[in-house]
């Protein structure tokens, strides 16, 4: 083998050596990221299932307070028909049934 074909025969293996190592390294880099990404995506979903957590809590306590607001209306309605018919009854000096 001449000079010639040798010299060209150790820079493509040359290249290709420098090329496998860049992709190689390119490779590694990527993965990294992707172990990253997927660390990030693990504490969205931690921040997700406490935000759920914590809204469910408010609900409840929004449930409770509304299903007060709700009786003390009814409440209120029973005891102005009482008085209602207490006038009446004054008024008219009947007694409803």
């Amino acid at each position: 083998m001449t000079v010639e074909p040798l010299s060209v025969l150790i820079a493509v293996v040359a290249v290709g050596v420098a090329l496998g190592g860049l992709i190689l390294t390119g490779l590694h880099g990527i993965r990294n990221e992707f172990r990253d990404l997927r660390g990030g995506i693990k504490d969205v979903r931690g921040g997700i299932k406490d935000l759920r957590q914590e809204m469910e809590a408010r609900f409840s306590a929004m449930e409770n307070r509304l299903s007060i607001v709700e009786r003390q209306p009814a409440k209120l309605e029973g005891l102005l028909e009482g008085l209602l018919e207490g006038l009446r009854e004054a008024i008219t000096g009947h007694r409803v049934a």
